[in-house]
């Protein structure tokens, strides 16, 4: 049989998915896609951002449209001694006018030269979370937490202020930020986390070195 493979990683120009004119009703279009990174932040004790999800969907080559809008999330951008790392974009499949497909982006980490904290990895469901004192919550479903920093479709916990805490890991979802001499949280699937050590990726990026 037949196959299309098709890569988009521009974050500035329009992307369109276009369906091969061979393609049948009910051949199978698998979308594969990651949001972006989230930014480190700090200077004197660095906190990493949160890796993004990725997101694996099977559709129905009949339920898509001739051409499909692709957008590529872009990586947050990096923040210094007074600035948080900014949150990473969310990718999006667009196969027809009812319908959308998201891969959602991890969480900047924050800064402050006391205070700074992991942004939490991004999940099938939402966002990672920009911390707080005590961590983040890694995006959903069922994100890493204080009690059970690791998930598997969510992301990964994002580190409290505690020097040398590492990110949560996850499967699908990306890996948490890490705090100080921590190291980002792993991933299979999703983005790996920021840290002094990155969290590494099987099939995503691995995080940035803070």
């Amino acid at each position: 049989f037949p196959v299309t493979i098709q890569v988009f990683t521009s974050t500035v120009a329009a992307n369109y998915w276009t369906k091969p004119t061979w393609a049948q009703a009910n051949d199978v279009v698998t979308i594969q896609m990651w949001g972006g990174g989230g930014g480190g932040a700090g200077v004197i004790s660095p906190s990493g951002g949160g890796g993004g999800a990725c997101v694996i969907v099977n559709k129905l080559a009949g339920d898509c449209n001739a051409v499909c809008n692709v957008v590529v999330g872009a990586g947050g951008s990096g923040g210094s001694a007074l600035t948080n790392g900014g949150n990473g974009g969310n990718s999006a499949f667009f196969p027809n006018s009812s319908v959308s497909i998201t891969a959602y982006g991890g969480a900047g980490g924050t800064s402050n030269t006391s205070n700074n904290a992991g942004g939490s990895g991004g999940g099938w469901f939402s966002n990672g979370i920009t911390p707080t004192a005590s961590g983040a919550n890694g995006g959903g479903p069922l994100g890493g937490n204080t009690t059970s920093k690791d998930s598997t479709f969510g992301g990964g916990w994002g580190a409290n202020t505690t020097p040398g805490t590492g990110g949560g890991n996850s499967i699908y979802g990306g890996g948490g930020g890490a705090r100080s001499s921590g190291a980002g949280g792993n991933s299979i699937y999703g983005g790996g986390g920021g840290g002094t050590t990155s969290g590494t990726s099987v099939f995503g990026g691995n995080g940035a070195i803070s």
